[in-house]
């Protein structure tokens, strides 16, 4: 049994506690409260400054964290496409060595940033997931599968290889991802949906980041099709769908799903509604958001439909770094006349009896704590724990 003494406690479940303390045995979270209420025998840790639930990143593609972002942002989404595939494959002999420490780099900040659970992408589960299945947090796997068209075999090898799950255990549960409306037809959707729909597998696609999926659905124009016929690809039959990319994927199956849905940076009204009937979960990645000049994220609106919405960094291909309290710092900035709790909700977990024992700490000195990390840039946490277990990065 370990007890945890802070200056301040936030658990995520109500106020700040002042002098608060923190009870875990065999890695879970046994007590919290204030010191003078939960009255320990003894104290084996000090924290100056405040003690809060684990940071997580919901959307990141580890694999490229050794491929950074080009200082300028590439005239359109689709150049930025096209950068990034040379960048990504370089030389085919050091090609895995890259990727493992690229997965290994990503961890790392992952740590050093608070971070204790990630959903990471990746179409090279073969090299990532033995390294997050050993890793000292927490992971889902999605496993990314796409290929259309001429290239539709592509998908059905990377959907067998997202789908196995030999690797999974108590830190790191399998996932799949069907890339996006513009590289997933129909019925690779379909096959996603429908093999993972009883065996509690979570599903993550990338939606309505870029303005330019619906008129690739509608008759396969617009940049995606001009990017397909620039690398000589035939993309197949357009579904000449007119409605966008987030009915279309109600349309074809999402309907009531819990899709787990990256970006959506584009939603009309409607296309809210939409969302909220197929339960979908909204990742919005702030930075990464305005790296590309995308206009306000609407996850106000979501929210008061019912939909959840969390944050993710993205990738070091879009962002500066891993470091997801700078995103959070992003939409405090954005959203002022939001309290500081709603955002840290963003993000982080909870404090309370019987969840796993992954906490972090950030040396504060105010009496506001959540206020002054998201207000002092610059500012890393002290300590992480996962199973009640300090880490290091």
């Amino acid at each position: 049994m370990t007890i945890i003494r802070a200056r301040h406690l936030a658990t995520m479940k109500g106020p700040v506690i002042e002098d608060g303390c923190v009870i875990v045995d065999a890695g879970r979270v046994v007590q919290v409260g204030a010191t003078s209420v939960v009255r320990p025998g003894r104290i084996d840790e000090e924290i100056d400054g405040v003690l809060m639930p684990g940071l997580m990143n919901r959307h990141t593609h580890l694999e490229l964290t050794n491929v950074p972002r080009p200082t300028t942002p590439p005239a359109t989404f689709q150049d930025w496409i096209a950068w990034l595939g040379p960048a990504i494959r370089g030389d085919p002999e050091s090609f895995d060595a890259r990727r493992g420490d690229a997965v290994r780099a990503g961890i790392a900040q992952c740590i050093r940033f608070g971070v204790t659970e990630v959903w990471d992408i990746s179409q090279n589960v073969e090299i990532v997931r033995p390294i997050l299945a050993s890793a000292p947090i927490r992971s889902t796997s999605f496993g990314e599968c796409l290929g259309i068209g001429e290239r539709r075999g592509r998908f059905d090898v990377l959907m067998r290889q997202a789908m196995d799950e030999s690797l999974a255990n108590e830190r790191m549960r399998i996932g799949v991802s069907p890339h996006a409306p513009y590289t997933v037809d129909e019925r690779g959707y379909a096959m996603v949906l429908q093999g993972t729909a009883h065996g509690g597998i979570p599903v993550m696609t990338h939606l309505a980041e870029t303005e330019d999926e619906g008129r690739f659905l509608l008759d396969h124009s617009g940049a995606f099709g001009g990017l397909y016929a620039s690398l000589g690809i035939d993309a197949g039959p357009a579904p000449a769908f007119s409605e966008g990319p987030i009915a279309w994927l109600r349309a074809i199956g999402g309907a009531a799903s819990g899709i787990i849905a990256a970006h959506v940076n584009y939603a009309s009204d409607e296309d809210i509604n939409h969302l909220s009937a197929m339960k979908a979960h909204v990742v919005w990645c702030p930075r990464t958001h305005t790296y590309f000049g995308h206009p306000p994220h609407r996850w106000r609106e979501m929210q008061r439909a019912g939909i959840k919405v969390s944050i993710g960094t993205d990738s070091c291909a879009s962002s500066p770094d891993l470091n997801i309290v700078d995103d959070l710092r992003l939409v405090h900035e954005q959203s002022r006349d939001v309290p500081v709790e709603e955002i840290w909700s963003l993000c982080a977990g909870s404090l309370e009896g019987g969840v796993p024992g992954d906490y972090v700490s950030f040396p504060t000195r105010s009496g506001e704590p959540l206020c002054e990390i998201l207000e002092s840039p610059g500012l890393l946490p002290d300590g992480v724990w996962v199973d009640g277990a300090r880490q290091t990065p």
